[in-house]
C-alpha cells in the first residue's frame, strides 16, 4: 500500500505545484494520460465545429497543440478535478474567463460542472452557445456571456472555480480583472490560471510585469500549490516544445485581431521569430472572511 501511494504521488507531482512548466513534465505518464484524454475531446469537438463556428471566428482552432497549451490544458483540467474532489458539490459553478471557442469548457462541463464562458468577442459567445446544442456534456452544461466594460456578468460570490488560460497577460487593466475575480468567487473557491512569460524581453510580460501580476493575485488570493525549483534549461517554452510553433501564424492572428477588435481591452505586443515564451501556472484560493 505504501509503495502504491508513493507511485501515485510521483505521478501527480507535476500538476501539484505552482510555477513554470517543465519540458520534463511532458515525459511523465500522468501528463500523457491527461493529454490523451483531452485530445480525444478536442478531436471530436473539431469534427463538429462546422455546425457552430463561422468564418468570422479568427482565433486558432487547433488550440491544444500550441507549444505551451499542451501543458496548460492538462494542468488546469487536472486541478479542476482535484478541486471538485475537495468540494464534493453536486453542480459546481465554474467560470472560464477569456474562453474563445474550444473543446475545453465542454470537457470541464462533462465533469458535472455548470461552466460559464466569458469573452469580449460576440462571435465567441455565439460559438459557445451554438456548440452547447451539439456537444455532449453529460450532467453539466456550458454557456457563454459577453464581457462588457470590463465587468464580468456574474453575481457576487457565485462561482466555485475560476480558470483563465493565457489571457490575463494580454489585458492592460489586469488589476481590475483580478478584482472582478475576487468579486465573483466564493470564499474558499479556487482560481486556476496560466499566463505567458517572456524570457527575452521583446513580447508581453517581462520580469517587472511578472512580479506585478503575481502581486495583484496575492492581494486577494492565497497560493494553494507550492513553487518547485526548476533548472532554467528544463523550462518549457516556445523554443524547446516538441509541438510545432509558427511565429508567422501567430502574427497573422494577432494583427487580424487588432484590426477587427480595436475597441476591445485586449493588448498584444509585436512578436518576432526570436520570441521565447514560457508559461506560469498556479492554483490559488479565496480566503474565508475573518469573524
Amino acid at each position: 500500500m505504501q509503495k502504491t501511494n508513493l507511485i501515485r504521488s510521483e505521478l501527480c507531482s507535476q500538476f501539484n505545484y505552482s510555477g513554470f512548466a517543465a519540458l520534463g513534465d511532458l515525459q511523465t505518464n500522468h501528463w500523457r494520460e491527461a493529454f490523451q484524454a483531452l485530445e480525444e475531446k478536442h478531436v471530436k469537438f473539431r469534427s463538429l465545429e462546422e455546425k457552430f463556428l463561422t468564418d468570422n471566428y479568427i482565433w486558432p482552432r487547433d488550440c491544444l497543440y500550441a507549444p505551451t497549451r499542451v501543458w496548460e490544458y492538462p494542468y488546469v483540467y487536472e486541478n479542476v478535478k482535484n478541486c471538485l474532489n475537495e468540494f464534493e458539490l453536486e453542480r459546481p459553478k465554474v467560470c472560464d474567463y477569456g474562453s474563445g471557442v474550444t473543446f475545453f469548457p465542454f470537457a470541464v462541463a462533462n465533469l458535472g460542472c455548470d461552466v460559464t464562458c466569458i469573452d469580449i468577442d460576440p462571435v465567441c459567445v455565439d460559438g459557445i452557445n451554438n456548440a452547447n446544442k451539439v456537444i455532449e456534456t453529460g450532467s453539466g452544461r456550458a454557456n457563454a456571456l459577453l464581457l462588457k466594460d470590463g465587468k464580468i456578468p456574474l453575481s457576487d460570490a457565485s462561482q466555485d472555480i475560476i480558470y483563465c488560460i493565457s489571457v490575463i497577460e494580454h489585458i492592460p487593466e489586469r488589476a481590475i480583472v483580478i478584482k472582478e475575480f475576487d468579486r465573483i468567487l466564493k470564499p474558499g473557491g479556487k482560481i486556476i490560471f496560466t499566463f505567458d512569460v517572456d524570457l527575452r524581453g521583446n513580447f508581453e510580460i517581462g520580469p517587472e510585469g511578472f512580479r506585478d501580476l503575481l502581486s495583484y493575485f496575492d492581494k486577494y488570493f492565497v497560493m494553494r500549490k507550492p513553487n518547485r525549483p526548476l533548472h532554467p534549461l528544463d523550462i518549457l517554452s516556445t523554443q524547446n516544445s516538441p509541438y510545432s510553433f509558427s511565429p508567422r501564424r501567430l502574427l497573422s492572428v494577432l494583427f487580424k485581431t487588432i484590426k477587427n477588435y480595436k475597441k476591445t481591452s485586449l493588448r498584444f505586443s509585436e512578436a518576432g521569430p526570436d520570441m521565447n515564451i514560457a508559461v506560469y501556472s498556479a492554483v490559488m484560493e479565496k480566503p474565508y472572511l475573518e469573524t
